[in-house]
């Protein structure tokens, strides 16, 4: 019981803002959630989390280095992006111990994606294995997903900021 209470100080003290959500996070219930128009010249873009250890810690995501959201568990956030090809990426703060998922998927405009965060953590005596995983689902299974288990929290920035492409490296031609 001691070593449980000393691993929980130990986490809360060094942990830093991300670990735990604070009480002052916007978490909306989805039926009162602001909802994107669909729009012409972008896709857009829905993640979310259920629950996905480790629990205390919320998992950032990224589109081409830039963050645009801190998942906790059980919510979910939307955005737009620009038409092209861009690198997601979801994050854990360190003390997190669980892998980074990264890919690079296409987008095109008027369209819209949904990715639902994963994870499990498993504990052997003393070692611990965590994994993470994002799967891209259809919007409509998505969303229905989302109502049953998620509140929204808006995207970090203005949800309809644009991120350019990625722009391949010239080859020097």
């Amino acid at each position: 019981m001691r070593k449980l209470l000393l691993a929980v100080l130990f986490a809360c003290a060094f942990a830093g803002a991300s670990a735990i959500p604070s009480a002052s996070a916007e978490r909306i219930p989805f039926a009162q959630a602001e909802r994107p128009e669909p729009r012409t010249d972008m896709a857009i873009i829905y993640v979310y989390r259920t629950t996905a250890p480790p629990l205390l810690f919320s998992v950032g995501t990224y589109v081409d280095n830039e963050k645009r959201a801190d998942l906790a568990g059980h919510s979910f956030t939307w955005f737009y992006i620009t038409p092209g090809e861009h690198q997601l990426k979801f994050r854990w703060p360190f003390l997190a111990a669980s892998p980074t998922v990264e890919f690079t998927e296409a987008f095109e405009a008027g369209q819209t994606y949904a990715y639902h965060y994963r994870g499990s953590m498993e504990f052997m005596g003393t070692l611990t294995t965590t994994t993470s995983r994002v799967d891209q689902l259809d919007p409509g299974a998505a969303l229905a997903a989302m109502e049953a288990c998620c509140a929204y929290r808006p995207a970090l920035g203005a949800a309809d900021v644009a991120i350019p492409p990625v722009i391949a490296p010239s080859d020097g031609h």
